[in-house]
């Protein structure tokens, strides 16, 4: 991103033995003396349908950084407070519980020994648009990545152009396994966030087929649009994941798909649907999903376009890398 000052600060400290997360938003540049709207997303890009995630939220409290003084915060809807400000800066403290296995490629969770951060629990104000920074409080030991699509200033702590690109960039933190592949010179991370039965004998040849599933991405489109990309998996027979990203995607396996030739199958299938996205929806996106309303759901009939284009070239890619045969994409 260019050198303008973040708007929007975040501190991201991870509780691991909880399932929690403790946040701290300063906000800078406000209009002046006045309320001040925070909300969590009613929904995320990818996953259109409204979720209350603003009840994850508790211990809120706010205080005008200055003076110290604490501020009042009344709750507005199921997702939002309004605060009284009293200058052009404010700070917001809060918790966030942070587990749930089934819709964490939408929100995130934080385990005893690995997180996925997401910031979609966090608020933020809609009012007040603009680049932001996050400081991530990694704990001892653990590791970290962070996928293309953000600007990194110092040691867990990025710039952000926007708030929808903060929530768009899946943070994997603590114990993950990490394999590297290169495609056009472009590399493809893959990270497992558990293993699977078989996964020593048949991980190999899952990469191969992602990557030729990745060249014939290429061929339709011409080149790669990212720096690098992250493949996210989880094995968790509870993780019915699949969400894209601009730069990265989460995807749920299941327990069975190194045994289990049909779950291999499905697997690169929906690889393929969630890379293709990272061509079409992430980037050659509707007008109305340029600029999304978090609050109030952005819907467009275009859907038809982003989901059922990508829905037929998942096939077809599988078709053309070879992961099925042509009977089967016809049937």
């Amino acid at each position: 991103m260019g050198p303008e000052t973040p708007n929007a600060t975040y501190q991201v400290k991870f509780l691991p033995h909880l399932h929690e997360l403790e946040v701290v938003l300063t906000l800078k540049g406000l209009s002046g003396p006045g309320p001040v709207l925070l909300a969590t997303p009613t929904w995320v890009p990818g996953a259109y349908g409204f979720m209350k995630y603003g009840r994850d939220l508790f211990n809120l409290t706010a205080t005008d950084p200055a003076t110290g003084r604490s501020l009042l915060l009344q709750r507005e809807g199921w997702s939002a407070y309004v605060v009284e400000a009293i200058s052009r800066e404010l700070q917001v403290a809060f918790s966030i519980h942070a587990f749930d296995p089934a819709w964490s490629d939408l929100a995130g969770f934080v385990d005893t020994h690995q997180a996925l951060f997401l910031a979609t629990r966090c608020l933020f104000a809609p009012e007040h648009p603009g680049p932001c920074r996050v400081h991530y409080d990694v704990p001892a030991g653990w590791d970290f990545h962070h996928p293309a699509g953000a600007t990194q200033v110092e040691a867990h702590t990025y710039d952000y152009p926007s708030h929808p690109a903060l929530l768009d960039s899946p943070v994997v933190l603590g114990e993950f396994g990490r394999l590297t592949r290169t495609c056009g010179g472009v590399p493809f991370h893959f990270l497992f966030l558990d293993v699977a039965v078989g996964f020593e004998a048949r991980v190999e040849p899952f990469l191969d087929g992602v990557m030729r599933l990745a060249e014939a991405c290429c061929d339709v489109f011409g080149s790669f649009p990212f720096e690098h990309f992250t493949f996210i998996y989880s094995c968790d027979p509870r993780a019915q994941w699949g969400l894209e990203h601009a730069n990265a995607t989460t995807i749920g396996l299941g327990a069975e798909v190194f045994i289990d030739s049909k779950a291999f199958a499905d697997g690169l299938r929906v690889s393929a649907h969630e890379l293709f996205h990272a061509w079409n929806c992430c980037r050659l996106k509707p007008a109305p999903l340029g600029n999304p309303d978090l609050l109030i759901g952005c819907f467009p009939d275009v859907l038809w376009m982003t989901e059922g284009f990508t829905r037929y070239y998942e096939f077809l890619l599988c078709v053309r890398s070879g992961a099925i045969p042509a009977d089967t994409f016809f049937s």
